[in-house]
């Protein structure tokens, strides 16, 4: 029986981290392709796949080694003890922050004033790119402080009042407010097409015709793909 427990934590997650890796890195093709940089939207998903990238290396596959192949690096340096969960832990949030900047894109993209408009161009993008990750990393210097070796080879929590506080932080901010928010920034963005909708076929009744130019159609056509895609991230992350 403990043959066969070794096994499932050997191949079966060896296996969900190679898919994992390749998925995310298709993702990174996809989106860094000439047309999709020029996209706020397409740009946030690639951070986000990125930090997924990072953080299914940290996590899965330390797990993977430490209990499938009986290695843990933790245990063999106080370094990787500190280093390996407060990266997991950041590219983790980082990731679905990222998620949560591209729904509020989604959003401010669909807005009837321009003045909101303005957060989905490419200035208010790139110095998010930079200052999400440092916000990430900066939020998460507690792990570096309370984890720790609590003897010799043995990675821990050194405090048990920090065990809780982490659990309730985790709970409340990863898995329940940061799903309340896609959900509220997926109804503000619905409602937003849904009005712009209702204003074309309004043009349309009066004027007879509607003629979008072609530079306009295909930004259209991109913008649906790329919030498919958002859509299938939000739904991966609330399985998580």
């Amino acid at each position: 029986m403990d043959a066969w427990t070794a096994h499932l934590r050997q191949w079966p997650m060896l296996t969900v981290f190679m898919f994992g890796q390749i998925s995310n890195g298709l993702s990174v093709l996809v989106l860094a392709r000439p047309k999709l940089r020029k996209n706020t939207c397409s740009l946030y998903l690639c951070g986000a796949s990125v930090s997924n990238t990072v953080c299914i290396f940290v996590g899965i596959f330390y797990y993977v080694v430490s209990n499938g192949f009986g290695y843990s690096f933790a245990s063999k340096s106080r370094v990787l003890c500190k280093l390996l969960p407060f990266m997991y832990y950041s590219t983790l949030f980082l990731a679905s922050w990222f998620i949560l900047l591209a729904c509020i894109d989604r959003y401010c993209s669909t807005h009837p004033r321009a003045t909101i408009r303005r957060f989905s161009h490419m200035k208010a993008a790139k110095p998010l790119l930079i200052l999400l990750p440092l916000l990430s990393f900066v939020v998460h210097m507690h792990i570096l402080i309370y984890i720790d070796w609590i003897k010799v080879n043995q990675c821990s929590f050194i405090v048990f009042n920090y065990l809780l506080f982490f659990y309730v932080y985790y709970v409340v901010v990863y898995a329940f407010m940061t799903p309340i928010l896609y959900i509220i920034f997926a109804v503000l963005t619905i409602y937003n097409v849904q009005k712009t909708k209702r204003t074309v076929a309004l043009v349309i009744q009066r004027s007879g015709s509607f003629i979008q130019p072609r530079q306009r159609q295909q930004q259209q056509t991109i913008n649906g793909q790329l919030l498919r895609m958002l859509l299938v991230q939000v739904k991966n992350v609330g399985k998580i």
